[in-house]
């Protein structure tokens, strides 16, 4: 694990994604929170150690795993909650998130169903400030900017502190756990994999919310699960009846992973249902069929 200065705090040990937080001169800015109400309160009490107060919390993405998160970290303050920060195209996604998850096939793939929570049955928050392109917060010692970098979905952003060269990707790039591909533009994933090459990210450390640090061979990997899932969902789509083929595909895609084998039937289901809602895209939803995961 590489060296992190005293302000950057990292904790992979949560359940679900991992979470991460700057420490201002007055106060602490999260990136993304815990799943788990009971680490939620966990993560509250540690970063209140070493600030004052929480001010922000970016929201990587509109994914209902993170609104659920920030819900939970919300509901647990006296007063005033922290400010959520996103993109735009997120800030819009969590006006109707709630509702569209109802009777969604998609809720049985999120990391809360796992643990048996109920992503329906809090009031999530709502991002407070956002942004289009960047965002840079001035947060002595570190400088903090918000990036654009559509991935999982259209609204995704990355965190890059510029002086300690460490970027935060979210679900951009994962090791551990298949993103969700529901509402994937597989070009414009992989031309955001390609700036990591550029500046200002071309010598920054990675790190994922799932799987940690991540080197250019990691990268490299998951460009490759990005192509092949990108032909797979091209054969899918021309065909009638693509139940076989879905479920082949997963299979095959999830090689491309590491996990501990009991989350291997977890994980098979959310790429089949990832790549069962990529046909749906271009035809009429499928019939439920007896016995289906």
């Amino acid at each position: 694990m590489p060296r992190l200065p005293a302000h950057v705090v990292i904790e992979t040990g949560c359940h679900g994604h991992s979470v991460a937080s700057v420490i201002g001169s007055q106060s602490t800015l999260c990136i993304d929170t815990p799943i788990l109400p009971v680490e939620a309160e966990a993560w509250r009490k540690k970063l209140l150690e070493k600030s004052r107060s929480i001010a922000f919390i970016v929201q990587m993405d509109a994914s209902p795993d993170r609104a659920f998160a920030a819900a939970h970290l919300s509901s647990i303050f006296e007063g005033q909650p922290p400010a959520l920060l996103a993109h735009q195209q997120t800030t819009d996604a969590m006006k109707t998130l709630q509702d569209s998850f109802k009777n969604n096939p998609l809720l049985g793939t999120l990391e809360a169903f796992s643990f048996n929570l109920d992503p329906l049955s809090l009031r999530w928050p709502r991002p407070a400030m956002a942004f289009n392109h960047s965002m840079t917060l001035h947060w002595s010692p570190s400088e903090i900017v918000l990036h654009h970098a559509p991935s999982t979905v259209p609204g995704a952003c990355w965190v890059h502190l510029p002086k300690e060269q460490i970027l935060f990707v979210g679900d951009a790039i994962s090791v551990s756990l298949p993103p969700w591909l529901h509402e994937a533009r597989f070009e414009t994933w992989l031309e955001t994999l390609a700036s990591l090459r550029r500046a200002p990210f071309k010598d920054s450390r990675l790190f994922c919310s799932h799987g940690g640090w991540v080197d250019s061979e990691g990268v490299a990997k998951f460009a490759n699960f990005l192509r092949a899932a990108q032909r797979k969902a091209a054969v899918i789509r021309e065909k009638s009846d693509p139940q076989k083929d879905i479920a082949q595909a997963a299979q095959s895609l999830l090689e491309f992973f590491s996990f501990p084998a009991e989350r291997k039937d977890f994980l098979l289901r959310r790429l089949q249902v990832s790549l069962r809602v990529l046909w749906e895209r271009d035809h009429t939803p499928l019939p439920e069929k007896s016995g289906a995961s």
